[in-house]
């Protein structure tokens, strides 16, 4: 009796320990799955109210870290059990020793029965439960994968998502945004409740927009869709027609949207077919380009385009003119390609030969150019009236170009003049002839003073020829600072200057030959001594006299 009484006592313990275990095991597993099931409902709230403001990037990172926590709740579970077993290891050896001498007792006893169901069931139902949880986070995976700010939301999946994680009875807020679709800037909840309300009047719909901008929502996109590819088809029919596609991009988004954005198809092609009209200014007192450019919020260059007539003549802007500052435009602009035949001038080459029967520096045409004539092939592109881009696909001649024939002449010419000295050596092309009788270079073009000519010195009343044949242009007396002048212009964009003669010979208007007497070396002007100041001219922009002389040189000793 004193044994039975040791062994009941003990079982009585043992049946307390277990009741205190369980009931520890249970609470731990309550507050492990509450906790869990706060933190992911906390973490989903915030990563969905906080979803629109995230980049691509940023999202995915944000999954990964979810993915980790997944893991790493998983990988809990290990060492949960672990640290049970030391615990369940003492009371199961107890207990093992208490069946052999109390068997009757846990058979017999309903209570014991209940005691050890609750001891093994109610904990691994709690981690049960807390794995379950920790699975079901993969809901957020998908939540957040399927919310996009700004874009249309899928009912279903909303729905799914919001049941799944338990948030159907929660409330959070919701924008509308202009376009009319549903944007969600807190978690999904507040959609279950506010759906049937008329807080919001919303349908499973598509949206129709034109390069991202919302135009509405049908029930159905088939009908605008054939609408819009039949039009097309009808513009590519026409004569010379080679494409034509719509310059805006028009999409259908399925999605969520008002209710008061829905319309019909008539509706989306009223929108479509409209658009502005052109629009113009008239130049008023004190206006300029610039200004009528800024004040209508338009660039310059922009101004220019509209406007083409002004890139060559900007004098045309003057008080009254009507200048357009807007064009015309559509809402759905269509671009039409079209295959031109256009006629051009094909211009004529111009090619030159020697001739020895013309000096250097003279030209004779020997035969007349003449344009050709040719057909050149263009796909232009058309947006309304306003070309946009052409490509030249082919051209043909109708008639070929004569080309013009030029001879040059090589001939160099007879030394009227030749200086004093033979040591005075000038190896230009013989363009010009010396043009003074004797006498030696005393400055050169340029020197230490940008000297804009070459200086031979001779004496007083020494005779100057012309260099080459030509008209006189100026003869007399020059307030410059050359005294006594004559200028002669040689044809082909070259003149020649002679200053400071004591002597004009040469009359104004008069036609020279190359030798011919035109005056008398002097000393007047600004001038320091008897000598002929001599400058060439191209295009009335000072040369190198000795570029265009040859004296005592092998080509000159030559001739």
């Amino acid at each position: 009796m004193m044994s039975r009484k040791r062994h009941n006592d003990v079982s009585e313990e043992t049946v307390r320990k277990r009741k205190t275990f369980s009931g520890a095991m249970i609470k731990l597993g309550a507050y492990a799955s509450y906790c869990v099931i706060f933190l992911l409902k906390k973490l989903n709230r915030i990563l969905c109210s906080s979803a629109k403001a995230f980049t691509s990037k940023t999202t995915a990172l944000i999954l990964g870290v979810i993915k980790k926590f997944k893991s790493i709740g998983r990988k809990i579970l290990v060492p949960f059990i672990s640290c049970i077993k030391p615990v369940r290891g003492r009371f199961t050896a107890r207990r093992a020793e208490t069946d052999l001498t109390v068997s009757s007792i846990r058979t017999t006893n309903f209570k014991q029965f209940i005691s050890r169901t609750v001891n093994y069931a109610v904990p691994a139902a709690a981690i049960v439960v807390f794995a379950a949880v920790l699975a079901n986070a993969s809901k957020i995976d998908k939540q957040i994968s399927e919310y996009n700010a700004g874009s249309a939301v899928d009912s279903d999946v909303f729905i799914a998502a919001s049941r799944d994680l338990g948030f159907a009875d929660e409330l959070s807020d919701e924008v509308c945004s202009e376009d009319g679709e549903i944007i969600f800037e807190q978690p999904y909840e507040r959609f279950l409740e506010d759906a049937g309300t008329d807080n919001i009047s919303i349908i499973d719909s598509v949206g129709v927009f034109s390069d991202g901008q919302f135009i509405g929502a049908l029930t159905n996109e088939s009908e605008l869709k054939n609408i819009l590819s039949s039009k097309l088809e009808e513009v590519k029919k026409q004569p010379d027609v080679i494409d034509a596609v719509y310059k805006k991009n028009i999409e259908y988004r399925q999605g969520v949207y008002r209710t008061d954005t829905l319309t019909d198809t008539s509706g989306i092609m009223e929108f479509l077919n409209s658009g502005t009209e052109e629009k113009r200014y008239v130049v008023e007192e004190g206006d300029s380009l610039y200004l009528i450019a800024e004040n209508n919020s338009i660039t310059f260059e922009k101004l220019l385009e509209m406007n083409p007539e002004l890139v060559d003549n900007p004098d045309l802007c003057v008080i009254g003119t009507e200048l357009v500052v807007e064009r015309s435009s559509s809402n759905l602009p269509l671009v039409i390609t079209k295959e031109v035949k256009e006629n051009a001038v094909l211009p004529y080459e111009t090619q030159t030969v020697e001739s020895d029967s013309l000096f250097v520096g003279e030209t004779e045409v020997l035969v007349d150019g003449v344009n050709g004539e040719c057909e050149n092939t263009f796909y232009i592109s058309y947006e309304g009236s306003t070309e946009v881009s052409r490509e030249l696909k082919s051209s043909s001649v109708i008639t070929e170009a004569v080309p013009e024939m030029i001879a040059v002449g090589v001939k160099q010419r007879e030394a009227v003049g030749t200086p004093d000295s033979v040591e005075t050596v000038l190896n230009g092309n013989g363009m010009f002839m010396w043009p003074v009788n004797g006498g030696y270079i005393s400055d050169v073009y340029g020197s230490n003073r940008n000297h804009k000519g070459l200086d031979i010195a001779a004496p007083e009343g020494t005779d100057v020829y012309a260099a080459a044949e030509g008209k006189v242009i100026a003869a007399g007396w020059n307030t410059g600072g050359y005294g006594y002048f004559v200028m002669i212009d040689h044809g082909n964009g070259y003149a020649t200057l002679y200053g400071h003669l004591s002597k004009v010979i040469a009359s104004n208007g008069a036609e020279v030959k190359c030798g011919d007497l035109i005056g008398e070396v002097g000393t007047t002007g600004d001038s320091t001594g008897n000598h002929l100041h001599f400058e060439v001219r191209y295009q009335n922009v000072c040369q190198n006299p000795a570029s265009y002389i040859s004296v005592n040189s092998p080509v000159s000793s030559a001739e």
